[in-house]
């Protein structure tokens, strides 16, 4: 075997994959001169150029099969890499570049450079700086999906891709920096003729405004001189306000004067009035001190006269004291008489008592008092021990009824928690809605619900939900298969059954965010206002027609295989929540089933049964199951047409976990159930056995308590009657101490008359000398009364008198102080008129100052407006004149302010417009001296390159016995610029471009191939790769193509080259040449088809010189076919 050529730099020494497209593990070592890639297609040719291009920092739309770079991992991984070893000969060594893939991480690539973590611009740098390797280049990269996209270019297109492989980046940079300083210069051109014609058109505006300019400011120069009479006026307005307000203040002062004088003349008067009140004031206390003695007099005068009264009284009352006396023993014999009465009566009732006591008592008569009360006493101390022990026995029943009731109390107890544990075993709504609340959005539906129900007047028809509490499924198994079919958003939702409700339910939600994860279902058509029963019924109808399975299709199309039934069979709840449910669940668009459907639906040939379950477009089946444990296991089988081959139906199998909380809530454990009745019906013994108990001691304790109430009543009547015996003894001798106290009174009676009648004697003269005595006093001080009635008229008098000298005096200063008053009115509405003549001249100063078209500061600096103002008249009338004049000469020229604005703003317009335009003619020939700057070098360099590309094409051509030629087109811009092939098949046949209705397919494939072979001799760069550039060739075209291949990729100095091919024929030249290496790829479980020797196929490679590639371990790719016709799914 020839001694192998050495790698250049740049050329990769190994290629590994690892779980990328449909490589699980496989590394290669391609040779270093033509490696031919050989194999049937989808076994993965492709795939190695799609690893080199992305290890190399390739776009993954470079390659034109994936926009995304996690399409690339192999189908059911999380992860892959591809790796490039690159040689570097300068240092004697290799180069390694790894980009590693992750689909779940949120960093997709890593990058390592020699074994260490690099990022991509250091990677792209080392591959583009040190190796010149242009991953972007179509010549350098030109895979199986792009040899057609290169022969479609136009002309710019076509010289775009030529400048990158002729000169690489920097050529087409140089070109794409010509055109858009070309575009520039282009704009500035057309920038300038545009400002030039504006510049242009501003003047010839500006000369036609010059007329109407010279007129308004001669307008201008009129209203001046009206705002100096402006001016003028207001400040002569001022100075007339200004002399009122001075003479207005100087009247103010002589009348203040007035005032000062009058003020002084009062002094005498004031006090002149004084001295008089003094004089009153005397004369008032004279009087008033009289007055109060003659009032203290009169008061003691009442009262002698009060006594005096007294002492008539006292001697009246003595008299009739006197007359009286004789009567005493007439009342102490009355009431004598009267309590002999009471004691008799005392003694009948006393009589009466005895002989009720003792009726059959003939000694009854001879019976005292006493003994009806000793009576009494036995008759208590026989009944108290009875009563006493009653009431005792009495207390010990009820007690011990209250110990019956107690123990009660926990049988009871255990009774309520027996029955609400079977309740709750029993009731699964109640533990559903508990498993319900424990979650965020469970809670919310609890809360939603209690609304509901709080608000169910106010809804036409009931509204359901959860759905979880409104369906219900015999077996586990079913609840099963309902669970893993229909979304916990659907179990969670309520159902309306009417727009109306459906909206009052939605607009509840929008306004409390605390259901925000509250769902609301309209069971479309149910009771729908809107829509009549027919059209509901038609509705449903097409419906069940469009994606359901009926009753009838299932027993006679499904059953056979099967098909237990769809999942609507296995759901009992309310008609609205059912319509619900197979809306948005489709329940009977799923089927179930057991064993047998399992079977049915593995065994792919039956085509039947997936022909009839696809007949509404896909299906859903679940095939239920139990294990050796007793667990349920569910399998779900879904069926989906192709979009694209419509026959094809892909199946998807997914084996569903058992959930660790059933939604429709399990069944309670029959064991628990009878452990629960069983404690039920023990507990139940036990109440009633206690309940006997307790009504038995209840029944005693009523018995007992009629005894002790009885002896009670009968001890009470007996005390009773004992308390009012003693009471009518008592009575007895209360009656008889008074008959003897009244026969007392009559036997004192005569003593007691003889003494108060000598007692009433005295009291009677004594009362006569006080009654004397009185009168006596009342006359003296009756006297003295008069005296001060005199003494106080006459300082009443006097004090009458002082008034009137008062008055007098007080009439004169009352009339001086209103004159003083007047006048200070006067000087006070003089000051009124001063300061209203002062604030106007301060307005009229205010507005001069304000409304004054100009101001004095302004006309002081302006010598012509100074002299103007100054020359003016100084009354107001004769300003006006001056100013009605100006003003009439103004409003004879017409106002046209917009003219003057117009004038200004084009004067300042042309001014700046001038300028820019003066900045482009600066800015234009920068712009045309960089593109000279440009054009020279980049036209001299591209010409150059295509000199050497003419000849190099017309000699491949040349090959195909045919002509070639390369042509630049010159177009108007540098954008146009182009590149023209020109071919020839047939030597009468002139040079004519290269297009599709020209030329063959054929022809122009050939042609293309052999520019791209062309553009790759001129092309710097240490390796190439093509993929399947021979397709669509014939014979002849692709052993010639094959030829060039092997003269352009042979030799010592030849670049490393890598051709992708599905076949090649017999017997090419070049085949065995020694530069060439030949890798046969076997990838995928089913490309050999018969049993494969590998060491005979290795003999027979080394004898011919083929070097073998490692096959990699079969895998298919769901997601992404190798090539994009033929590849197969290797799964």
């Amino acid at each position: 075997m020839a001694q192998r050529r050495p790698y250049n730099t740049g050329m990769i020494r190994k290629v590994v994959m690892h779980n990328f497209l449909t490589y699980e593990d496989v590394e290669f070592s391609p040779g270093p001169r033509l490696n031919v890639i050989m194999g049937p297609n989808g076994t993965g040719k492709s795939s190695i150029v799609c690893a080199i291009a992305l290890a190399l920092g390739a776009s993954p739309r470079i390659l034109g099969r994936a926009d995304n770079i996690l399409e690339f991992v192999r189908t059911g991984k999380e992860e892959g890499f591809v790796e490039v070893e690159l040689h570097d000969a300068r240092k004697g060594k290799t180069r390694t570049v790894r980009r590693e893939i992750f689909k779940k991480s949120k960093q997709q690539n890593k990058w390592f450079l020699d074994g260490r973590v690099a990022n991509e611009a250091a990677v792209k740098a080392v591959v583009k700086d040190d190796f010149n390797i242009q991953i972007a280049n179509l010549c350098t990269f030109l895979p199986q999906e792009k040899v057609g996209e290169f022969s479609a270019f136009d002309d710019v297109g076509l010289l775009k891709e030529t400048e990158k492989a002729l000169g690489g980046d920097a050529l087409a940079e140089r070109h794409e920096e010509l055109v858009e300083v070309e575009k520039e210069l282009a704009t500035v051109e057309r920038r300038k003729a545009g400002m030039a014609e504006v510049v242009e058109n501003l003047e010839d505006q500006k000369r036609q405004l010059e007329p109407d300019k010279k007129k308004l400011e001669k307008r201008a120069e009129h209203l001046r001189k009206v705002d100096v009479c402006k001016t003028k006026i207001l400040w002569l307005l001022f100075d007339e306000k200004r002399e009122k307000a001075i003479a207005k203040k100087d009247a103010q002062a002589d009348k203040q004067k007035d005032l000062d004088l009058k003020r002084t003349e009062l002094e005498p008067l004031v006090r002149k009035e004084k001295k008089a009140q003094k004089e009153i004031d005397k004369f008032h206390t004279t009087f008033q001190s009289c007055s109060q003695k003659q009032q203290t007099d009169i008061e003691s005068l009442a009262t002698a006269q009060e006594k005096y009264e007294q002492a008539k009284d006292a001697v009246e009352d003595a008299r009739t004291s006197l007359e009286n006396s004789g009567t005493r023993r007439a009342t102490a014999e009355a009431n004598l008489k009267k309590q002999q009465a009471s004691l008799k009566d005392v003694e009948t009732q006393i009589r009466t008592w005895i002989r009720n006591e003792f009726p059959d008592d003939d000694s009854a008569a001879s019976r005292s008092l006493e003994d009806v009360i000793q009576k009494a006493k036995t008759d208590a101390s026989r009944l108290r021990p009875a009563a006493t022990d009653a009431h005792f026995k009495a207390q010990e029943a009820a007690d011990a009824a209250a110990r019956a009731q107690s123990d009660l109390r926990e049988p009871n107890e255990q009774l309520r928690r027996a029955t609400q544990l079977v309740n709750d075993l029993k009731d699964v709504r109640s533990r559903r809605l508990n498993d319900i609340a424990k979650t965020r959005v469970g809670n919310q539906c609890v809360e939603m619900k209690k609304w509901i129900d709080a608000n169910a007047g106010k809804f036409r028809y009931k509204v359901y939900g959860p759905c979880c509490l409104e369906v219900s499924a015999k077996e586990p198994e079913d609840r099963a298969v309902l669970e893993a079919h229909v979304g916990n958003w659907i179990w969670n939702s309520f159902v309306c059954s009417c727009k109306s409700d459906y909206d009052q339910c939605v607009r509840r939600t929008d306004k409390d965010d605390n259901f925000d994860q509250v769902n609301f279902l309209l069971a479309q058509g149910f009771q729908d206002e809107d829509m009549s029963q027919q059209q509901q019924q038609q509705q449903s109808q097409h419906r069940d027609r469009e994606a359901s399975y009926s009753a009838e299709f299932v027993k006679s199309h499904l059953e056979p295989f099967g098909v237990a039934g769809t999942l609507y069979d296995l759901c009992e709840a309310p008609a609205p929540v059912l319509k619900a449910l197979d809306d948005f669940a489709r329940l009977r668009s799923a089927v179930y089933g057991g064993e047998a459907l399992r079977d049915a639906l593995n065994d792919r040939q039956k085509s039947a049964l997936e022909k009839n379950l696809m007949s509404i477009g896909g299906y859903v089946a679940f095939v239920v199951a139990k294990n050796r444990r007793g667990m349920i296991e569910l399998t779900r089988f879904q069926g989906i047409r192709s979009r694209y081959q419509k026959q094809d139906v892909a199946l998807v199998v997914n084996t569903l976990p058992q959930k660790t909380r059933s939604i429709l809530g399990e069944p309670c454990d029959p064991k628990e159930l009878a452990e629960a009745e069983e404690s039920l019906q023990a507990a139940t013994r036990r109440t009633e056995e206690a309940t006997v108990e307790y009504q038995k001691l209840s029944a005693e304790v009523k018995k007992v308590k009629e005894v002790a109430r009885k002896a009670k009543e009968e001890l009470d009547r007996v005390m009773k009657e004992k308390d009012q015996f003693a009471a009518a003894a008592k009575n007895k001798r209360n009656a008889q101490t008074r008959v003897k106290q009244a026969e007392d009174k009559v036997d004192k009676a005569d003593e007691d008359e003889r003494r108060d009648k000598a007692k009433h004697t005295r009291a009677l003269e004594a009362a006569v000398e006080r009654t004397l005595k009185a009168f006596a006093e009342a006359v003296k001080l009756q006297r003295k009364v008069c005296d001060w009635n005199l003494e106080a008229a006459a300082g009443f008098v006097s004090r009458d008198v002082a008034r009137h000298r008062k008055q007098r005096v007080s009439a004169e200063l009352a009339e001086r102080k209103k004159e003083t008053k007047d006048l200070e009115v006067e000087v006070a509405n003089l000051q009124e008129d001063f300061d209203a003549a002062k604030v106007a001249a301060k307005k009229a100063k205010l507005t001069a100052e304000r409304d004054a078209p100009l101001t004095k500061p302004e006309i002081q600096k302006d010598q012509v407006l100074n002299d103007e103002y100054e020359a003016l008249p100084e009354t107001v009338d004769e300003v006006e004149q001056i100013q009605d004049t100006e003003d009439n000469e103004a409003k004879n020229i017409y106002d046209n302010p917009g003219v003057l604005q117009r004038y200004k703003a084009l004067e300042k317009k042309l001014e700046e417009e001038s300028q820019k335009v003066a900045s482009m003619d600066k800015d234009l020939e920068t712009h045309k001296s960089k593109l000279d700057d440009l054009k020279g070098p980049w036209e001299t360099t591209l010409r150059t390159a295509l000199a050497a590309l003419k000849t190099k094409f017309a000699e491949y051509m040349g090959s195909l016995d045919a002509r070639g030629d390369v042509d630049l087109f010159e177009g108007p811009t540098f954008d146009k610029w182009g590149l023209l092939i020109k071919v020839a098949f047939r030597d009468t046949a002139p040079l004519s471009k290269l297009e599709a209705h020209v030329q063959s397919g054929g022809e122009r494939s050939v042609s293309t191939i052999m520019f791209l072979m062309a553009l790759q001799a001129h092309m710097p760069s240490p390796f190439r790769v093509v993929d399947e550039i021979n397709q669509g060739m014939d014979e002849v075209n692709e052993r010639i193509v094959f030829k060039r291949v092997v003269a352009n990729s042979t030799g010592p100095d030849a670049p490393q080259y890598f051709l992708i091919t599905p076949k090649l024929l017999a017997n090419l030249e070049g085949i065995d040449h020694p530069d060439v290496t030949c890798c046969v790829v076997f990838n995928g479980a089913y490309n050999l088809k018969r049993k494969f020797d590998l060491d005979a196929f290795l003999q027979a490679a080394k004898k011919k010189r083929i070097k073998p590639a490692a096959a990699g371990a079969g895998g298919g790719n769901d997601d992404m076919d190798d090539d994009d016709d033929d590849d197969d799914d290797d799964s």
